[in-house]
């Protein structure tokens, strides 16, 4: 009984992992995408002026 019990554990840990490793992946692509446009437009204003 105890061994099931420290398999769900183990189970609920690793699912926790895997969707907060999903959330920083996605948090760090939309961050990566806004500081690119950023980016794309600072460079812009500087080749203009």
């Amino acid at each position: 009984m105890t061994h099931k019990i420290g398999q769900i554990v183990i189970i609920t840990i690793l699912s926790l992992c895997l969707v907060l490793f999903s959330w920083l992946f996605i948090h760090c692509i939309n961050l990566y995408n806004s500081f690119d446009v950023q980016y794309s437009e600072l460079v812009s204003r500087i080749v203009e002026s």
